[in-house]
């Protein structure tokens, strides 16, 4: 097996491609576990659970907020995932055959608190992290085609562990980042998503897409996916699924946390003002914060930076020696398996194989011309707003805008 100290140097020196680690949660009872065995453990505790359609009438992505929810166990879904109409439960309301089925970003220290030993059982250690376990850990579960619309992770390294079922993975490299068409509504802090519905995409408007570099693998039970900062990833059960992860901290989350600190502030500003009544651009696991406490954010970074500083310049900044990892070892090749780019046509035939044809290019599917004038002339004004706000808190704005923060707040009484 790979030694612990080379994973975690292949994690924190910034890997330049994602890969999966193989033979690394032998020491995860849970990682044995069937969907069943979890169902029995876990009892009574209830989790929420996300439905949207398998095939929706648009091009568009399908947010988290279009979805309809229910809070409930286990049990309940695996009565539902089995089809079985003996249980009349929540479920029932949502037919197997037109319906997916996801609960995530479950943090396991809140969901498993009355069940401390699965929150022991999920041990990073082999991976370079001592003491590192279900507290810093969310736990997913979801029926075939529940999926996350693609997206960035704006902090951290991203260490995936898939139990059961498969899962699809499509990554795709920061340099993307405009064949994505990245948007911060529906806004989420921590994440830029992409307008692309990625299985069902318009070449009309998105037409960048096709020059995108993805990465696909097919994550199996037992293996370990490391998506490195700042990686875009779509992600989709492929089978009745559970999966594992946590996000490593990196030095260079302090930058990005002042990046989303500002894109908070712009967001909290804008949000209440072009926020159209009949849309909601928060995610559902996202609020608006007082305007005072934004801002008090941003300065308590500010501060943060500013005692960093001091300190750099009264101690002498050591440069930080990068280590090598020999990619010729034996054991090494053994153990990881890195994540190549496919060509966009290589792409195509992937999605095509693993999901009904229809999902394909159907950017002939226009639905808005079945809908009356005065629904187009306000779906024509939502989408403009959409827009405006998308430009105004694009990457590029932000990245400037912190720039300009940083030459007015940093070391100026220095």
């Amino acid at each position: 097996m790979i030694s612990a100290e080379v994973i975690k140097d292949l994690i924190l020196n910034d890997p330049k491609q994602p890969f999966v680690l193989n033979n690394m949660l032998e020491n995860w009872k849970c990682a044995k576990w069937t969907m069943k065995e979890w169902a029995d453990i876990c009892g009574k505790e209830e989790f929420k659970f996300r439905f949207s359609r398998k095939y929706p009438n648009k091009n568009e992505c399908v947010w988290e907020g279009e979805a309809e929810y229910i809070t409930s166990t286990i049990n309940g879904f695996l009565t539902w995932l089995n089809d079985s109409n003996e249980e009349v439960n929540l479920f029932s309301c949502f037919k197997r055959s037109e319906f997916w089925c996801y609960s995530s970003y479950n943090y396991m220290a809140k969901t498993f608190q009355s069940i401390p030993s699965i929150i022991q059982d999920v041990d990073w250690s082999s991976f370079g992290f001592p003491g590192r376990c279900g507290h810093q850990s969310t736990w997913w579960i979801g029926s075939e085609g529940a999926h996350t619309p693609c997206h960035q992770d704006t902090y951290g390294c991203n260490l995936v562990a898939q139990l059961t079922g498969r899962k699809l993975w499509i990554l795709f490299p920061p340099k993307d980042s405009e064949f994505l068409y990245p948007t911060r509504i529906p806004y989420e802090e921590s994440s830029v998503f992409s307008s692309v519905n990625l299985k069902r995409f318009n070449q009309k408007k998105h037409s960048k897409f096709q020059f995108s570099h993805p990465h696909p693998v097919i994550l199996e039970p037992g293996e370990v996916l490391c998506v490195p900062p700042l990686w875009w990833h779509y992600v989709e059960c492929l089978e009745p699924s559970i999966s594992i992860n946590t996000w490593i901290e990196l030095e260079t989350d302090d930058d990005k946390r002042l990046e989303e600190a500002i894109t908070r502030v712009i967001m909290t500003g804008l949000i209440p003002i072009y926020e159209p009544e009949n849309e909601d651009w928060l995610n559902p696991t996202e609020s608006l914060v007082p305007t005072e406490e934004t801002v008090g954010y941003v300065n308590n970074l500010i501060q943060k930076f500013n005692l960093k500083e001091r300190e750099n310049k009264l101690q002498g900044k050591e440069m930080k020696e990068e280590l090598s990892v020999k990619d010729g070892s034996k054991q090494l090749k053994n153990t990881i398996k890195y994540i190549n780019s496919v060509s966009f046509q290589d792409y195509l035939k992937l999605i095509e194989e693993i999901g009904p044809r229809e999902l394909l290019n159907s950017q002939e599917m226009d639905f808005s011309s079945q809908a009356p004038d005065d629904t187009k002339d306000r779906t024509q004004e939502n989408e403009f707003l959409r827009e405006l706000v998308t430009c105004l808190t694009h990457p590029d704005v932000i990245n400037m805008a912190v720039k300009k923060v940083k030459e007015n707040f940093l070391l100026k009484h220095i």
